[in-house]
């Protein structure tokens, strides 16, 4: 009976360190899961602040598209007036 009670005791004293470093290890995890966390929220703000830098940037080409092609418009309707001018011009002289 003592031999088993001795057995039974070790048994215990051996599951309580197991149950501590159990403790341990789910603490250390706790603290890389909150880093984790904390990292992953960082990724989350820097993520939105790209997508918004690349929406103001899409803008600002947007815009640029736009006043460039004005610009061709303009060129072009004054290309073709000094064209138009310069044929009238030449047609006038033969004639």
């Amino acid at each position: 009976m003592a031999t088993e009670r001795a057995v039974l005791e070790a048994s215990l004293e051996h599951i309580q360190s197991d149950v501590a470093e159990l403790k341990q290890d789910v603490r250390r995890l706790d603290a890389k899961i909150d880093g984790v966390q904390a990292d992953l929220n960082h990724l989350r703000k820097d993520v939105g602040d790209f997508k918004a830098e690349v929406a103001r940037q899409f803008g600002e080409v947007k815009t640029l598209i736009a006043q460039l092609e004005s610009k061709m418009i303009r060129w072009t309707l004054g290309a073709i007036g000094v064209a138009s001018s310069i044929a009238f011009g030449l047609a006038k002289l033969v004639n």
